[in-house]
Parts: C-alpha cells; structure tokens; sequence
C-alpha cells in the first residue's frame, strides 16, 4: 500500500485530564465538514480517559510530557501539514469561527477575545491578560488585543520556522514574540470567550514566568 496522503489542515488539541470535554469538542469539529482536514491531540500525559476518547472518535493521539509549551513543541515537530490551528480543547473557543481564520492567507492568524461571555474568566485574570497585553505591545510595537488567546492559526508550514523553548503556559507568547521576530505575516480575527467545560489549569500566578519569557524574547 502507498503512503497516506497528507492532509492538508490539521487541528492540534493540547489536552491536559479533558475527559468532559474532548468528545463534544471533535464533535463540534466533525460538525463542520471542513476539507482535508485530521484531528490531532496532542496529550500530557492525561491520568482520565482523554487519550482513550479521543482515539474512540478517530482523532490522531501524540502522548507528550506535561506541559502545554512541551507538547506544543512536540507536535510542532512531528507534524508537517500546510496549515495547522491550535486550540484548547475546553470549550471556552468557539471552534466554528476556524471557517473565518481559514479565509486568511497571512502565516499566523490569532483569534483575539474581545468579549468575555458570563462564568468564563474571574475579574483578576481578565485584568492580568489586559495588562500581559498591553506589555507585550509595548515590548513589541504590536496592538494585539489579546496576546494570550488559545486560538490560532498556521499556514504555509510557518510553524516550522519557530524554535519553541516555552514549557507551560508561557507557550503562546514564547509562539507570538518569534512570529513577529521572524517577521511573518499576522491577520486577526474577533471571538467571544465562552465558559470552560471542566478545571482550569491556569492561575494568576503563571503571569509571572509569561511576563518573563516576553521580556527574555524581547532581549535575545
């Protein structure tokens, strides 16, 4: 038999104990009826059923160590299809607006959080993500109005250009900081943030070591 046919899009789920989530959130995808597309999880090492779920429904499973930065970095690795969006697997994204980010032809698009729907952030980490922003901005000469969405799109194999060194959560903007040091194209798009299925593994103390990692981006 001949090699599998790459596919053209692949849609990269970081996954952390997402049992409640993942099989409503491939539905979803499914849902779409996108083309050329493959789910692809990208799990660390999850002590639920996230892995057996996910392989239930058809979606490609890359076991990696915990860490979203870690996994992300594999993935990165292991993957080589043209264009590859990632998005957190809780939920909180609306995935429907993938069809809009498609019709985009920059290298990176990032869907920004411009409205905040009700139970989906506390008031002191939507402050922290306003002011992690503004930085960023500031560092960069950039007006993003979200720095640290979960939600963004690849094309053109742009991923492979970039060297990820993030471990956690400080992934999205050890990803932004060389998108804009490479010099790659950058479009954006609007979204609302909806309330997460399942625990949040984030908290306002990861602000620390992702105010770090942009300003050690920004002086290598």
């Amino acid at each position: 038999m001949g090699k599998k046919k790459q596919k053209t899009l692949a849609i990269l789920l970081p996954t952390y104990n997402e049992e409640e989530s993942i099989e409503n959130m491939i539905k979803k995808i499914r849902a779409l009826n996108l083309k050329d597309y493959e789910i692809v999880v990208v799990d660390s090492n999850s002590k639920d059923r996230t892995q057996s779920i996910a392989k239930r429904l058809g979606a490609k499973v890359i076991v990696a160590k915990r860490g979203k930065g870690r996994a992300l970095k594999k993935a990165f690795k292991l993957l080589n299809n043209k264009s590859l969006l990632i998005v957190d697997c809780d939920e909180s994204y609306p995935i429907e607006k993938v069809k809009e980010m498609l019709k985009k032809n920059a290298d990176y698009i990032i869907a920004e959080r411009v409205e905040y729907k009700q139970g989906s952030i506390s008031a002191i980490k939507k402050i922290g993500n306003k002011l992690l922003t503004f930085i960023f901005n500031l560092l960069y000469s950039t007006s993003f109005r979200d720095v640290l969405s979960g939600m963004y799109l690849f094309n053109n194999r742009s991923y492979k250009k970039l060297s990820i060194e993030a471990n956690g959560f400080d992934v999205e903007v050890d990803i932004l900081s060389k998108v804009i040091k490479k010099g790659l194209s950058v479009d954006k798009i609007e979204i609302s943030y909806l309330p997460r299925k399942g625990k949040s593994k984030i908290s306002i103390f990861h602000g620390f070591p992702i105010l770090f990692r942009m300003i050690k981006n920004r002086l290598l």
